[in-house]
C-alpha cells in the first residue's frame, strides 16, 4: 500500500498530482493511471479533494468520478400530538437559549 505524501498523513494514496509551473496548472489523476512524466506526488482522497494550488493556478481534476455514498433513509417525522416529540418551546430549551444569549 502506498501512503499519502502529505507530512503526518498515514492515509492510503488514491491519486497522483502533477504540476506544470510554466502553465500554472496542477493535474490530479487516479493512482495507477499512466500519465506523462512530471510526477509530483501521491495523495489520499482527503488531501486530493482539498488540494489548493497557489493563487493564479488552476486545478484539472481528471479522476474518475466516484459516486457519493448512499444517503440514509429518511426518518419518519414525529406526529404533532406525540407527547415524546421534541418541542421548541420546552422550558429546558428556553433556558438553554437564554443562557446562550439567543433569547
Amino acid at each position: 500500500m502506498t501512503l499519502c505524501a502529505r507530512p503526518g498523513c498515514s492515509g492510503a494514496a488514491v491519486a497522483t498530482f502533477v504540476f506544470d509551473s510554466t502553465a500554472c496548472i496542477v493535474w490530479i489523476d487516479d493512482l495507477g493511471d499512466d500519465r506523462p512524466a512530471g510526477f509530483g506526488g501521491r495523495l489520499c482522497r482527503r488531501h486530493a479533494d482539498a488540494l489548493s494550488p497557489p493563487r493564479g493556478w488552476r486545478v484539472d481534476d481528471r479522476r474518475v468520478a466516484v459516486p457519493p455514498p448512499p444517503r440514509p433513509a429518511p426518518v419518519a417525522s414525529a406526529r404533532v400530538d406525540d407527547p415524546l416529540a421534541p418541542r421548541p418551546d420546552t422550558p429546558l430549551l428556553t433556558r438553554a437559549f437564554r443562557a446562550a444569549g439567543a433569547a
